[in-house]
């Protein structure tokens, strides 16, 4: 089996969006184990992003700083490189007082990518 590679272009640069090699080789090449994790990762991200659309919504920047950074590592413990990127644009922003909704999309997108290769990863490794 080819084990899956995920890109996306963002801002001329190629970014991951799921590096399951990684993730593979974090676990000790113990696949059930990933599924395991990326299993419980998905419904846990949604929430996070969840809190952090209310949080701006909100505009509570404290608030928007921490739960993007709370994302930007999660997302980077999985081998999620473009959300983990995504979320680390909007704690720096919210850092800096400059909330921006139009990034709450692109958050929302990069997710939505990686849900996609991340069940797509599964789904093929579970057929193998």
């Amino acid at each position: 089996m080819t084990e899956p590679e995920t890109t996306i272009e963002t801002d001329n640069n190629a970014e991951m969006v799921f590096d399951y090699q990684e993730l593979k080789s974090r676990l000790s090449d113990d696949v059930e184990l990933m599924q395991s994790i990326v299993e419980l990762f998905l419904p846990d991200m949604q929430q996070q992003i969840e809190q952090l659309k209310l949080a701006v919504s909100s505009t509570d920047s404290e608030k928007i700083r921490s739960l993007a950074h709370k994302i930007k590592g999660s997302a980077a413990n999985v081998g999620a490189h473009a959300l983990s990127g995504e979320a680390l644009k909007i704690e720096q922003e919210a850092q800096n007082g400059d909330i921006q909704t139009c990034r709450q999309q692109a958050l929302d997108n990069r997710f939505a990518e990686l849900k996609t290769a991340m069940e797509g990863s599964l789904f093929e490794t579970a057929n193998s």
